[in-house]
């Protein structure tokens, strides 16, 4: 079979097509799915016609296990689900145009639409790529995420052996999957290996939807975003390393803005009022509590040793923000092919590490009034923080059936555990206590 080829640009991992041959497997690996193919010069042969179209559906079906603790995929996600069958975790359709103006140059061009955010299609890739001769491939426009091992593909439900990368690492960076800028990749190939750089810069956004009420979503920007990602392939074993620095990552939203506008008051009225002009600085620090500089790290591994597929990472998400906290991540997946038939068992788990918080920027001044708003203050900072952890673990099992060439069923079981149940606790939207649930999911995933 022959698989649309896709051309996103992340550098080559080779993905195996379960249970079917080594010749199916590197046509599915070049089509689906979207990662820089096999650096030679057969990547860049043009085929006759100026246009092209490929496309690629998921139609799924997911339930959890309580009426008021919902399941989203990520954290733009509109939708959630809930203890009742719904398509809105997984259901989604793309298309991808390509134009190839001449061997080197080509416009390529994606959109998507889920059944989370009510069918509304959204711009997921637009660059305008050239080839350099014997020099780098560069891309200028909106770009794929480089930010995590599988980015490139979360909108590519065929490309993944499971239904969906881990909730538990994919949360937040399921929804940011491009930005808008520049990238560049160098490849080589050595007698034994094939290697990759990609150097990008760029900025990147969404919309954290804080369900259950609208009203409260904050939008979230970051600037000046910049990265390498070092692409390995030897055989059946690929690996890859990505270092990202956000240096300016804001967050605006009405319930933030009317915060700082308290704490601008109270700081003021410990300078003025009570000539507390250390406390003052102190309670000052938390204005723009959430805004910082982040850092994401990413090292992850495919290995596919005849029947078998391994599939693991680790990731490190660094903050500088008083409130949100650092932490690191780690998944992996194990699978084995009988035939079509490929069931597997999956595991993740995110931890975080809380800022430290400094108490004396609400000590008590001896007003009972002034004091009560202090710990009013001292209570949003709090709910802040405990929202912003997203400590929260998953264990899986599920089988993929490829039933027809392009055309995969998977079923699979989930259990997530989250820290806390605040209402934007990654995958869980709510609040209840405790924050765990079942998940079930049935989703045929297609190219065309």
């Amino acid at each position: 079979m022959f698989l649309p080829r896709f051309d996103v640009g992340g550098w080559g991992r080779r993905r195996r097509a379960i249970g079917l041959d080594s010749a199916t497997l590197v046509s599915a690996t070049l089509s689906a799915f979207l990662l820089l193919a096999a650096p030679s010069a057969r990547a860049f042969d043009v085929p006759d016609e100026f246009a092209s179209f490929q496309g690629f559906a998921t139609l799924g079906l997911a339930r959890g296990s309580s009426a008021e603790v919902g399941v989203v995929s990520n954290l733009a996600q509109k939708n959630p689900v809930f203890d009742q069958w719904s398509p809105n975790l997984d259901s989604l359709i793309g298309g991808q145009a390509t134009f190839r103006f001449s061997a080197s140059d080509a416009l390529i061009a994606q959109a998507v639409a889920r059944a989370g955010d009510d069918w509304a299609p959204r711009l997921t890739l637009g660059f305008w790529r050239h080839q350099f001769e014997d020099g780098p491939t560069v891309r200028v426009g909106r770009i794929t995420s480089p930010l995590f091992r599988d980015s490139d593909v979360i909108n590519v439900g065929y490309a993944n052996l499971a239904v969906r990368p881990p909730l538990p690492i994919y949360m937040k960076v399921n929804a940011m999957p491009s930005f808008d800028g520049i990238d560049a990749t160098w490849r080589w190939t050595l007698p034994s290996a094939e290697l990759g750089l990609q150097a990008y810069y760029g900025g990147i956004g969404y919309e954290n939807r804080v369900h259950p009420d609208d009203a409260r979503d904050i939008k979230i920007r970051g600037r000046q975003m910049r990265g390498l990602a070092l692409s390995l392939r030897n055989g059946d074993f690929s690996a890859r390393l990505a270092h990202t620095v956000i240096p300016h990552f804001s967050f605006q939203s009405p319930d933030l803005d009317a915060l700082n506008a308290g704490l601008t008051q109270m700081s003021g009225t410990l300078r003025s009022a009570f000539f507390r002009s250390a406390q003052a600085d102190a309670l000052g620090d938390f204005f723009d509590p959430l805004d910082a500089r982040s850092v994401y790290t990413s090292l992850g591994f495919e290995w596919s040793p005849d029947a078998w597929r391994v599939i693991g990472e680790w990731t490190h998400f660094e903050s500088r923000s008083k409130i949100t906290p650092s932490g690191a991540a780690w998944q992996l997946t194990v699978g084995r092919s009988f035939g079509r038939w490929t069931p597997y068992v999956t595991a993740s788990h995110q931890s975080s590490r809380p800022q430290p918080m400094d108490a004396t920027a609400f000590a008590p001044t001896g007003s009972a009034a002034f004091d009560a708003g202090l710990t009013a203050m001292q209570g949003q900072i709090a709910y802040l923080r405990q929202t912003a952890d997203v400590t929260m673990r998953s264990e899986g099992l599920g089988v993929r059936i490829d039933v027809a060439d392009n055309l995969a069923l998977k079923l699979q079981y989930e259990r997530l555990h989250a820290r806390y149940s605040a209402a934007v606790a990654p995958g869980l939207a709510g609040r209840v206590d405790p924050p765990a649930g079942n998940l079930f999911s049935v989703v045929l995933d297609m190219t065309f």
